[in-house]
């Protein structure tokens, strides 16, 4: 598998209304800490409008695409900039 990192990955924009959305930085941050799926410890959200990056370090790549496939299906969230390492 080639390097992941600096990938954008699009998806369509939510029909919700923005007053109704959750911050997102929080509602990913929260996602990916509530999975059992990865350790989220040192995984970094940042938001710019519906664009979330994700950094820090995780122990697989498994876990940067969990990582990816969670922040993804956050509402309000339309890309998601992957800057994950391993660590």
């Amino acid at each position: 598998m080639s390097d992941t990192s600096n990938i954008f990955h699009v998806f369509p924009k939510k029909t919700k209304k923005r007053s109704e959305e959750p911050d997102i930085e929080t509602a990913v941050t929260q996602a990916l800490s509530s999975t059992g799926a990865l350790d989220a410890s040192y995984v970094f959200v940042t938001a710019d409008g519906a664009e979330v990056t994700l950094a820090g370090w995780v122990h697989t790549r498994r876990e940067i695409a969990t990582a990816i496939d969670i922040a993804c299906s956050v509402s309000g969230v339309r890309t998601v900039r992957n800057e994950l390492s391993l660590d």
